[in-house]
């Protein structure tokens, strides 16, 4: 018997995953775990939120996937409804299976329909286009295959993560535009105002539908390079550099612990990055508002030549999580926020901007410029 937000259901985890097994064959028990041995994927869920009102109900449940090509765990966050607790977790789960496992297994199997290359700060990075795109479509007009809405785009989003995770929904609801692209499960601004123009520009709509689809790119072996840190190095890192900067008073500790902080990186390059990311990923987390995702190296304080996006830097995503979840466990003051703003460029431009009378539902900011040096590299 399961728990999930105070809504007692009579489901727990082996039940589901048990249904996923008879759904989707080819797996085996480990323990708590589903594992697909011929592609050497393993399962596990964990329950999300369940809300209810009026007799109907609507279950969220956390996928976790690992395989050894996935540079970080995947998460996949199945929500669905039904008429009681047990129908809206059966619903999570099916659609789960309908959405992203079966695609998910296809990709690991080398399912292939073409490549896309991307480059990355100089850098070739060639990705397999999976065969397996079977997504859901609800409302009235045909299916939208949102997979070739985004492919052209794709390359200035793709970076050097041996795996990346694709969910496009693009729908319409009472005839306005719902659309949002995440990327390894963050949303991402870009991608999702590519799929809103392709909305915008639809021949006589209907009031409601909807389509999405969940895919997983693998990148080809000549081009993935090793990581000299991992998503759990970047994120004690992340911690310490957070503290660093609360004990900042004056020009002379400033200096000293930004040097510190790149300096306790295991490389160079992500050094850089930390410096440049942390204040900046913490601004906007705690702030709220919005930027187009484009970041900027800047080389020996010159001209920036090379535009990246945040989701083709490892490193960017890492910190942004390991932030939030120092936020979770870690509540700042207020004289400590305001001192972690104060470092941050971006916070500067936004507060200028809404002394102007900007609101902040109407803020993007344009790119996070940093500074590197010759031997930067992007992992």
């Amino acid at each position: 018997m399961a728990m999930t937000d105070a809504l007692e259901t009579t489901l727990d985890a082996r039940e589901l995953l048990t249904l996923i097994r008879e759904r989707v064959p080819g797996a085996e028990w480990e323990n708590d775990w589903l594992y697909y041995p011929k592609q050497d994927l393993r399962l596990r869920l964990e329950f999300g939120e369940m809300q209810g009102a009026d007799d109907r109900y609507r279950a969220s449940i956390l996928f976790i996937m690992t395989n050894p090509a996935f540079d970080e765990d995947m998460v996949y966050v199945s929500a669905a409804a039904g008429d009681t607790p047990d129908a809206a977790l059966r619903r999570s789960t099916e659609d789960f299976c309908t959405i992203a496992l079966g695609n998910v297994l296809g990709s690991l199997t080398r399912m292939t329909d073409g490549v896309i290359e991307a480059d990355v700060y100089g850098q070739p990075h060639r990705f397999h286009i999976p065969s397996t795109r079977q997504g859901i479509h609800n409302g009235d007009g045909p299916v939208h295959d949102l997979f070739e809405t985004v492919r052209e785009a794709l390359p200035l989003y793709l970076g050097t993560k041996h795996a990346y995770w694709l969910e496009l929904v693009s729908a319409r609801v009472n005839g306005r535009p719902v659309c949002e692209a995440r990327i390894n499960g963050t949303v991402d601004q870009g991608l999702s105002d590519v799929l809103f123009s392709e909305q915008l520009h639809r021949q006589d709509p209907p009031a409601f539908e909807a389509d999405k689809v969940f895919l997983l790119m693998l990148q080809d072996p000549s081009t993935a390079g090793i990581c000299p840190f991992s998503k759990q190095q970047v994120g004690e890192l992340t911690f310490r550099a957070l503290e660093m900067l609360f004990d900042i008073r004056d020009e002379v500790s400033f200096q000293r612990t930004f040097r510190q902080i790149r300096e306790m990186a295991p490389t160079k390059s992500l050094g850089y990055e930390l410096a440049a990311f942390v204040p900046e990923i913490y601004s906007r987390v705690s702030v709220g508002y919005r930027d187009r995702g484009v970041l900027m190296p800047v080389v020996d304080r010159g001209k920036p030549d090379k535009e990246l996006r945040c989701s083709q830097v490892r490193s960017y995503g890492y910190i942004e999580d390991a932030v939030l979840q120092f936020l979770q466990k870690r509540t700042p003051t207020k004289e400590e926020n305001l001192h972690l703003l104060a470092l941050s460029r971006q916070f500067h431009v936004i507060h200028e901007a809404i002394a102007a009378g900007t609101g902040i539902e109407d803020l993007r900011l344009s790119q996070l410029v940093y500074m590197v040096e010759k031997d930067y590299v992007v992992y």
